[in-house]
């Protein structure tokens, strides 16, 4: 009789973990907390960024894929940002783009400008210039941004690896076809 409760008891804690594993794994969800727009035949995704360094200013950052040429870029965007204000809006400042498990890449062109956003940008150029950045954003999930002699920190992209990639892609094809 206690061996026969054993087993039942036994086949019971099975039974219930199963069943506990499986609809503790329906559950699981993932947040994504992106903004995502397409303007003059541009497409843009765009994450928080964290804080500027050595202030508690919180800023976006965007990639974006100009349709029509597939220019690649990405921007640092922060309200009231004294550094970009300053900045000489004719200096050349390259952006290095770490893509976490992916590689590294340095933008063509980059600078500062002043208006609505405070902004330090970047571009790779139309094209095969853009190919290499693209190829690494598919692969990485993260980034860590350089620029003018500071580091950024480390970006959440959101989703899973690709998942920016994808949404920009897919923004491309969609403007291209219209």
């Amino acid at each position: 009789m206690s061996f026969g409760y054993n087993i039942g008891y036994a086949a019971m804690a099975v039974l219930a973990s199963a069943c506990f594993a499986g609809s503790a794994s329906a559950q699981q969800t993932m947040s994504l907390n992106y903004q995502s727009s397409e303007r003059n035949g541009v497409c843009a995704f765009t994450v928080e960024g964290g804080t500027l360094p050595g202030t508690d200013k919180p800023f976006k950052f965007e990639l974006s894929l100009r349709a029509r040429d597939s220019n690649f870029g990405a921007t640092i965007k922060v309200n009231g940002w004294n550094r970009a204000q300053a900045a000489d809006p004719d200096a050349n400042h390259p952006m290095m783009l770490e893509f976490e498990g992916a590689g590294a890449t340095v933008s063509r062109s980059g600078g500062y400008s002043s208006g609505f956003w405070d902004m330090a940008w970047a571009g790779w150029g139309p094209g095969a210039n853009s190919e290499p950045a693209l190829a690494l954003l598919q692969k990485s999930r993260f980034v860590r941004v350089h620029f003018d002699g500071v580091d950024y920190g480390r970006i959440d992209l959101q989703g899973t690896a690709g998942f920016a990639y994808t949404w920009l892609i897919q923004c491309r094809e969609r403007l291209l076809a219209e």
